[in-house]
């Protein structure tokens, strides 16, 4: 399968998401966007993202050492907000380690016809056994983890987000739930399809409730 032939229409949507959420967030949130509201009932995006009830107990990657992850990833899987919008595969992310500040520098961005096209800055920091990532200059907050890697080849990242109540059914009543995202990605933009499923079984391994329709 060839690799990041993104239509142009994808990268308008991104920085069509760039720009609401550089023009209309609050200064920094302590929580991820959408914790602890009701969302709308949209049997599409619920049968896409959300799960009924809290988080599971998830084993993460243990003794993570950030600096490591500095460098280029190209993202070929995902469960994540991004699929609403543009492939997964279009992703590179662009990663430095600033020592002095204990932080990964990234810019995720697209490429496309051979530029690369950034759609917002991470800052990527760790607090104890969370990755906290600051992103479109400070605005949105995510606290996530690294599900899995082996820093040469590979990373999966994990978030789990719950706190949120849903509506499935138009007379049912509000029910909690909770939203995964979840990103493969790898140092070769050409990663073959059969280490793709290699590392997409560790994820359906780690997190039984992700099945191979979703990925």
């Amino acid at each position: 399968m060839l690799k990041y032939l993104c239509a142009t229409v994808l990268a308008v949507n991104a920085l069509k998401i760039r720009e609401e959420l550089e023009s209309e967030l609050p200064a920094k949130e302590d929580k991820a966007s959408g914790v602890g509201s009701e969302l709308p009932n949209d049997v599409n995006f619920a049968s896409m993202m959300l799960k009924r009830g809290d988080c599971p107990v998830t084993e993460t990657f243990k003794d993570l050492d950030l600096s490591r992850l500095e460098g280029d990833f190209f993202t070929h899987a995902s469960l994540n907000l991004y699929n609403m919008y543009y492939a997964a595969d279009c992703l590179h992310t662009k990663s430095t380690w600033d020592a002095e500040a204990n932080k990964l520098r990234s810019e995720v961005g697209l490429d496309l016809e051979g530029r690369h096209m950034i759609i917002h800055d991470t800052e990527c920091y760790k607090e104890e056994e969370k990755l906290v990532s600051d992103m479109f200059g400070n605005k949105l907050r995510f606290v996530g983890n690294v599900l899995d890697t082996d820093y040469d080849n590979y990373v999966i990242g994990y978030g789990c987000f719950d706190g949120m109540k849903y509506q499935f059914t138009e007379d049912g009543e509000l029910e909690p739930v909770h939203l995964f995202m979840i990103d493969i990605s790898t140092r070769d933009a050409n990663t073959k399809e059969e280490e793709i499923e290699r590392l997409s079984n560790i994820v359906f391994e780690k997190v039984p409730e992700v099945t191979k329709a979703e990925f």
